[in-house]
């Protein structure tokens, strides 16, 4: 099972980033030039919120994660620098389940040998159809 990131995040930034980048350089053009230059500030804010926005949507591939029965490949970096993928073999993980603590929902795989990784799995489906996916792979689920 591969689950990619989910689009809709990407799809927002760039709206945000469109509407606050049209408001700041509108802004910027009405008030004058050197009044101008805090709006256009904004305006160039808008304009990176863009930015990661089309290299998520470009990315997605790359951050893609996969849940098959040997284990779970899990990406590592960001959206601009991406790192090699990492892979939690079958035999390593003692647990995956939900964790519901300050730092927010996710998804955590207790490992063998004490250790646990985190994982925002909200940002690729619901926490219970990640841990169905796992399941439906025979990976061990809580």
């Amino acid at each position: 099972m591969i689950l990619k990131p989910r689009v809709d995040i990407y799809v927002a930034s760039i709206l945000a980033g469109g509407f606050i980048s049209l408001i700041g350089f509108a802004s910027a053009v009405a008030i004058g030039f050197y009044a101008g230059l805090v709006p256009a500030f904004f305006g160039l804010l808008g304009i990176s919120l863009i930015a990661v926005g089309v290299g998520g949507l470009c990315a997605r591939k790359r951050q893609a994660i996969i849940i098959d029965p040997t284990g779970i490949t899990l990406p590592t970096g960001n959206v601009f620098r991406p790192g090699p993928s990492v892979h939690i073999p079958r035999d390593a993980i003692a647990t995956i389940a939900k964790d519901e603590s300050i730092r927010g929902r996710l998804i955590a795989i207790a490992l063998r040998n004490g250790g646990k990784v985190p994982i925002q799995a909200r940002n690729y489906c619901k926490l219970k159809a990640f841990l169905a996916h796992c399941k439906a792979q025979g990976l061990p689920t809580a």
